[in-house]
């Protein structure tokens, strides 16, 4: 089984992350789930949870905006795998959106080449949204966004340095129901990217964003081995952000380690409290605990 990379959690002054080579899913609400950047490696699984049966609609949108679809039964209790065959595509890129009245557990996989699988979680869909763990230390990072409104959007990827600084920006023009990917390449100087469509001459265009991070190098951590699979961080709208965050299952052993991403997301220093629990609840031994953090705007630290 492999090792996770990030278990992720958000909060109101910075971002949480913690764990191996994965992100863990939030709680999915609503009843429409949105996934960027899929293609014939990925297969999206359907749960319905629910007491009584559901019909659900799943809709592939490729990057130009071409709309495939189909709709599927689902009885109480049970779950249902699609993908592009599903809708006899042979090669396809771009975004899924599926819908019901009722709500679903819904997750996608991805495969590629020799390397471990990973999993993939529903999209926020927000004007400004934030993704953690890019940068110098992953080979790459491919962010995916798509556009579910009716209005054209003018999206920008900030990429916001450890110490702060975020002067560079990525920009792309989505039209409704399209998709783009945009690759911040090796050696990119960002521990963490806005996703935002804020422009006071066009409509608020709310997108969809997440990034796939491959060869991520865990620089900083000792003893810690440069990752060969891929994982997938989802984004997530900054209106979810609240004071005070756990992270659940932070371990440290022989073999594993969790890592954990703060970031301020003010334009104002913030001195963040860091604290650490064992699993019956009282503080873990140690000088440091609870530590102190101080961050200047925007600044990062693992």
């Amino acid at each position: 089984m492999k090792n996770n990379i990030c278990k992720s959690l958000w909060i109101f002054l910075f971002a949480l992350v913690s764990g191996g080579l994965s992100l863990t899913a939030y709680g999915q609400s609503g009843n429409q789930y949105i996934f960027p950047g899929i293609t014939t490696n990925n297969q999206i699984t359907i749960g319905n949870l629910n007491p009584v049966p559901t019909t659900v609609e799943v809709d592939f949108y490729d990057n130009s905006g071409k709309l495939n679809s189909l709709s599927v039964d689902l009885p109480a209790g049970q779950q249902q795998r699609v993908n592009p065959a599903s809708v006899s595509l042979t090669t396809f890129t771009g975004s899924v959106v599926i819908t019901a009245p009722v709500q679903l557990s819904v997750s996608a996989d991805q495969f590629e080449g020799n390397t471990a699988f990973d999993f993939i979680y529903p999209a926020s869909v927000g004007s400004t949204l934030l993704i953690p763990f890019t940068g110098a230390e992953a080979a790459s990072v491919d962010v995916n966004v798509f556009n579910p409104g009716p209005n054209s959007a003018e999206v920008k990827v900030v990429l916001v340095q450890s110490n702060g600084v975020h002067t560079t920006t990525r920009t792309a023009n989505l039209d409704p129901l399209h998709s783009t990917t945009i690759t911040l390449s090796s050696g990119t100087s960002a521990s963490y990217v806005f996703v935002t469509t804020a422009n006071v001459l066009r409509p608020v265009s709310p997108v969809a964003a997440s990034a796939v991070i491959r060869n991520f190098n865990p620089t900083g951590a000792s003893g810690a081995a440069a990752r060969t699979d891929i994982a997938f961080a989802t984004s997530t709208s900054s209106s979810i952000y609240t004071p005070k965050t756990q992270v659940p299952f932070f371990t440290q052993g022989p073999d594993y380690f969790s890592l954990v991403q703060v970031d301020n997301l003010t334009n104002a220093q913030q001195t963040i409290l860091v604290s650490a629990t064992q699993s019956d609840g009282t503080p873990f031994p140690g000088i440091s605990n609870p530590a102190t953090v101080v961050l200047p705007p925007y600044a990062s630290i693992r």
